[in-house]
């Protein structure tokens, strides 16, 4: 979603964009309910969530997950969530002119909605759904990913 305002903001800036697992207008009824849940669950209860359920046993991941979590602190996270749940991308998106790649995991149900619009409505977009990843697949499949970004940016010739 960044990547997005950022095309939107500065269109001239970015030749070349990769977007994924992000939304055109997170539903502000499930945001309140996410933030509103996570607000009463104790931080380390939180993070014990965040460890389990990384794929495939992934403790390197949950590592780097718990670490994040710790450095934001709840109280930064659900901020974070917050201010993301504001964002509302749909009357700008056709004025990104960026090459773009739309990317989302076929396991992220939540955002796959979004890519298929986010796709439709830049101009220059290619949507790629990844099979057998999620929400987080650049971190459950690192390799996939890069390999993916590496295809993707080296047919731009840049």
């Amino acid at each position: 979603m960044v990547g997005l305002a950022t095309a939107i903001g500065f269109p001239t800036c970015i030749d070349n964009l990769v977007v994924s697992g992000a939304q055109v207008r997170p539903h502000r009824l499930i945001v309140t309910l996410q933030t509103a849940a996570m607000g009463v669950v104790p931080s380390s209860r939180l993070l014990a969530s965040m460890a389990s359920s990384m794929p495939g046993g992934r403790t390197d991941v949950a590592d780097a997950a718990r670490e994040d979590l710790l450095k934001a602190g709840k109280r930064g996270l659900l901020a974070a969530i917050q201010e993301a749940g504001t964002a509302d991308f749909r009357m700008s998106l056709p004025h990104v002119q960026s090459r773009t790649l739309v990317l989302c995991g076929s396991r992220d149900r939540v955002n796959r909605g979004a890519a298929r619009s986010i796709a439709a409505a830049l101009p220059n977009a290619t949507l790629e759904i990844v099979p057998d990843v999620g929400h987080v697949w650049n971190l459950e499949a690192p390799e996939l990913f890069n390999r993916v970004l590496v295809d993707f940016l080296g047919a731009s010739g840049r």
